[in-house]
């Protein structure tokens, strides 16, 4: 289930870089949560970081991910 769910990840992480609203939201639950430092936020307010150019990737480069599920919640931390 981990690899599952790293997998979308990377979908969506590819996603947001080309900032695809169609391809992000493929990717994820409409209801789901990001958390930034210093904000946290829905869907609709992520893809619009992406889609305004308020947030604008330049080169996207993990260190890690590591994956946690708790029942039928995943929660994915990359740095």
């Amino acid at each position: 289930m981990k690899e599952k769910v790293l997998e979308a990840s990377k979908k969506f992480w590819t996603a947001m870089e080309q900032a695809d609203e169609e391809g992000m939201r493929a990717v994820a639950d409409p209801d789901c949560t990001f958390v930034h430092i210093g904000i946290t936020c829905k869907l609709d307010k992520e893809i619009s970081f992406y889609t305004d150019k308020i947030f604008v990737p330049t080169e996207l480069k993990f260190n890690g991910q590591t994956v946690d599920i708790f029942d039928n919640t995943a929660v994915v931390i990359t740095d």
